[in-house]
C-alpha cells in the first residue's frame, strides 16, 4: 500500500512530534491490507474452474480450521449450523442428525444435503432412511477447511444437492514439517487425543497423516463407555511440472449412543438422562416368520465403521486447456441400535398383570403401582453400504469465457437388515430395566408393532 502525505509547515511539526504514533498507525493500516485474501471457489464448479466468491451467483460459506476450533461442534452436522439458511437437529448424538435447508421440504434425515471430501461426494444417495451423509464423516485436526454451497451449478454437473452441498478439504504437506497434538477432556469424562503431522517425503512429494482416538460414557451418562471411536487419515500429494496428483484414505471406526426423547409430563422425569444403560443394553428380539431369537447390544448406538478413499489429478496444458479427474470410494457399515419410545408414559399399576407390582427382569427389584413406565422399542438397523464416484472433465479458458465438458458417474449400494418395534415396558429412569409380570413383555410379538426388512 502507498500512503501519500501533503505537508504544510504546521503539519510537518505535528508529524515530527507524533512520528511514533504515525508509524504505528501506518503499520496497523497496512497489516489488514496484507492479510486480505480474495477467496476463489472451486467446490461445485464445472471442472473445478475457480470462481471469485464475489462473482458467484449462489451463497457460499467458508469455514477454516481455526473457525472450526472456535465453533467447537459436537458433530459434523453441528458444524452446518454456521451456514445461513440451514437448521440442524443434532441432539440425537454424533450420528443421525436431521438437516433442513430453507426453502426445501423436510421430514427427517437430510434429503437435500451432499457431503463431499476433496470435491467428491462420499455417498451420492442422500435419501436413504437411517443414513444421512454427515454420519459417515468425523471432524478432526486433518481438516483444512469446509465450503458450503446453497444453490449453484453442482446439481447439474455432479451429485451436489440444490439445498446444501458441503466440501471438506484435507490439510496437505509442504516443505516444512509441522504437526499438532491435542488432548481434550470434559465434565462428562470425555477422553480424546488428536494428532496430525505433515511434511515432505522427497522432492515435490508431500504427506499428511493424522487422526484421533476417543471414549466417554456420553454427554448423558449411560454408565458404560457408550461413545468410542478412532479415525486415521493419510493424504499424499505429488507436485508435477504442470499439475498435481493427490491420494487419500480415511479409516473410521466410531459409534455413540442414540439419544431419543423422554417424557416431559411425568413428575420426577427431567429429560437429562438417557434411557440406555447397563440393565437394558443387552436385549433379545424375535425376527422373521419363524420368530428367530436374536441377541443384540443396544450399547452400539449409531456409527460408522468403514473407509472413505479417493484422489484427484489436475493438469494444466498450453493454450488454456486443463484436465481434472476426481474419484472417491466409500465402503463400510453404518448401523443403528437404539431404545425408541412408543406411546405415552403410564404406571406399573395400569399395565401389570396383577394390577399392583412388576419385577425387574435383571435385578429382580419389585416396582410398585406408582412407578412410571413406558414402552420402548429395541430397534436394529444394519446397513452395509458402498459407493463409487468419478468426475472427469476437460476445460478451456478463453479471454472472456470458460468452457468445460466431461463425464460424471456414480454407483451406490445398500444392503439393509431392519428389525423395528420389539417393544416392551421399561422403568422410566436412567438405564431403566425391562419388567417381568406384564403379559406383552413376555410375548414374542411384543407390546406394539413389529416388522422386519431384509434387502440383502
Amino acid at each position: 500500500m502507498t500512503t501519500t502525505y501533503t505537508r504544510s509547515a504546521l503539519a510537518s511539526a505535528i508529524l515530527l512530534a507524533l512520528s511514533g504514533q504515525t508509524v504505528m498507525a501506518e503499520e496497523q493500516t497496512e497489516q489488514p491490507a496484507k492479510e486480505k485474501v480474495e477467496r476463489i471457489i472451486v467446490s461445485g464448479t464445472p471442472a473445478g474452474i475457480g470462481v471469485r466468491k464475489i462473482d458467484a451467483g449462489y451463497a457460499v460459506t467458508n469455514i477454516d480450521a481455526d473457525q472450526i476450533v472456535k465453533l467447537s461442534p459436537k458433530s459434523t452436522a453441528d458444524l452446518f449450523k454456521a451456514v445461513p439458511g440451514v437448521w440442524v437437529e443434532s441432539s440425537g448424538g454424533e450420528s443421525g442428525a436431521n438437516v433442513f435447508v430453507r426453502g426445501f421440504p423436510g421430514g427427517g434425515d437430510a434429503p437435500f444435503l451432499t457431503l463431499s471430501l476433496e470435491g467428491s461426494p462420499i455417498y451420492p444417495a442422500p435419501t436413504l432412511s437411517f443414513l444421512e451423509n454427515s454420519s459417515l464423516f468425523r471432524l478432526d485436526e486433518t481438516i483444512e477447511t469446509m465450503e458450503a454451497l446453497r444453490g449453484g451449478p453442482n446439481p447439474v454437473v455432479s451429485n451436489g444437492q440444490p439445498g446444501l452441498t458441503t466440501n471438506f478439504r484435507l490439510k496437505r504437506g509442504s516443505e516444512d514439517t509441522e504437526g499438532v497434538f491435542k488432548y481434550t477432556t470434559s465434565d462428562y469424562d470425555l477422553q480424546r487425543i488428536d494428532a496430525m503431522v505433515s511434511g515432505e517425503i522427497s522432492d515435490d512429494l508431500y504427506f499428511m497423516v493424522g487422526g484421533y482416538v476417543k471414549s466417554s460414557p456420553g454427554i448423558r451418562d449411560a454408565g458404560f463407555t457408550s461413545e468410542k471411536g478412532s479415525q486415521f487419515t493419510i493424504n499424499i500429494t505429488k507436485e508435477l511440472e504442470n499439475g498435481t496428483i493427490n491420494l487419500y484414505t480415511r479409516q473410521t471406526d466410531d459409534h455413540g449412543a442414540w439419544y431419543l426423547p423422554t417424557p416431559l409430563n411425568v413428575d420426577g422425569i427431567d429429560a437429562e438422562y438417557t434411557q440406555l444403560g447397563t440393565l437394558n443394553r443387552q436385549a433379545t428380539i424375535y425376527t422373521g416368520p419363524n420368530n428367530d431369537e436374536q441377541q443384540i447390544d443396544l450399547g452400539e448406538g449409531r456409527g460408522w465403521k468403514g473407509h472413505v478413499s479417493g484422489g484427484s489429478i489436475k493438469l494444466e496444458f498450453d493454450n488454456g486447456w486443463s484436465f481434472t479427474d476426481r474419484f472417491n470410494i466409500t465402503k463400510g457399515d453404518a448401523n443403528t441400535y437404539g431404545l425408541v419410545p412408543a406411546g405415552s408414559a403410564t404406571t406399573v399399576g395400569a399395565v401389570a398383570d396383577n394390577g399392583e407390582t412388576a419385577t425387574g427382569a435383571v435385578t429382580g427389584t419389585e416396582y410398585d403401582a406408582d412407578t412410571a413406565v413406558q414402552q420402548l422399542g429395541r430397534w436394529v438397523v444394519l446397513k452395509e453400504i458402498s459407493a463409487f464416484t468419478n468426475d472427469l472433465a476437460f476445460a478451456k479458458k478463453l479471454d472472456n469465457l470458460s468452457l468445460a465438458f466431461g463425464y460424471y458417474t456414480a454407483s451406490t449400494s445398500a444392503n439393509d437388515w431392519w428389525s423395528l418395534g420389539n417393544t416392551a415396558y421399561h422403568v422410566l429412569e436412567a438405564g431403566g430395566e425391562m419388567l417381568d409380570g406384564i403379559e406383552c413383555n413376555a410375548s414374542v410379538d411384543g407390546c406394539d408393532f413389529n416388522y422386519d426388512i431384509n434387502s440383502t
